[in-house]
């Protein structure tokens, strides 16, 4: 597995932070198969800050969505443009 990520984080109002974000990543099934491309998305993102982590929201926007490994009864129509990512600590 091989995952890159970089925010760019701000304040915004009332508690509120904002990032803009990018990701790069992919999975291997055998050590051969390393080398395969990498996976990108970008988006922006919402944080809180609570106790216990920040509560965050982001949407990635599937960059190269047309060069994931779909199965045989999968086609990219399956595969949707972006992913909303909802959590609770920080990512990294």
């Amino acid at each position: 597995m091989a995952n890159y990520q970089a925010e760019l984080r701000f304040p915004l109002a009332w508690g509120l932070g904002g990032v803009l974000f990018t990701d790069a990543g992919q999975v291997w099934n055998a050590p051969s198969d390393i080398g395969r491309q990498l996976l990108f998305s970008a988006g922006p993102g919402l944080r809180y800050d609570t106790p216990v982590g920040p509560i965050r929201l982001d949407v990635g926007w599937k960059l190269n969505r047309e060069q994931a490994p779909l199965s045989s009864d999968h086609t990219l129509k399956d595969v949707s443009a972006y992913e909303i990512h909802f959590a609770i600590g920080n990512a990294f």
